[in-house]
């Protein structure tokens, strides 16, 4: 999508009105100079320009260009993200685990929401470091 300057003012200065204490009305002027500076990438996603940013140590030059690609990406795009987390947690906490603690049930909420990661972990590496510490001989 392009952009003529008067578009891309009004839609910074929406977006700077949304978050006053992250971005600032100077917001409009560094999406200007910036997306001169953008214009030669090919792969223009926001993840790819946030990489050119930190790549080039832009971050300082372009803060207000920095501070909204990292809300941007941060940000969950709809609604369903958190459903999804929800429905997660009706599966953890069923009618057998009705009487855990908040600790434990928020560290199985999180293994279940991100089970990409968990699958990619070393159960036998996780054992012996939780042996290691959990061990209760005195090694002379």
């Amino acid at each position: 999508m392009v952009c003529d300057d008067t578009d891309l003012r009004k839609r910074a200065s929406a977006l700077s009105s949304s978050y006053p204490g992250d971005l600032d009305t100077a917001l409009a002027e560094e999406l200007i100079q910036f997306r001169s500076f953008v214009s030669t990438e090919q792969d223009k996603t926001p993840a790819n320009v946030l990489q050119v940013v930190l790549k080039n140590g832009l971050q300082t030059t372009f803060p207000n260009v920095f501070v909204a690609l990292r809300l941007f990406l941060t940000l969950p795009v709809s609604n369903c993200e958190g459903e999804r987390t929800f429905s997660k947690l009706k599966q953890i906490k069923n009618e057998l685990r009705t009487t855990m603690v908040q600790k434990r049930l928020t560290s199985l909420s999180l293994m279940a929401i991100e089970s990409d990661l968990v699958r990619e972990l070393d159960f036998d590496d996780l054992i012996s470091e939780f042996a290691m510490k959990k061990s209760r001989k005195k090694n002379f």
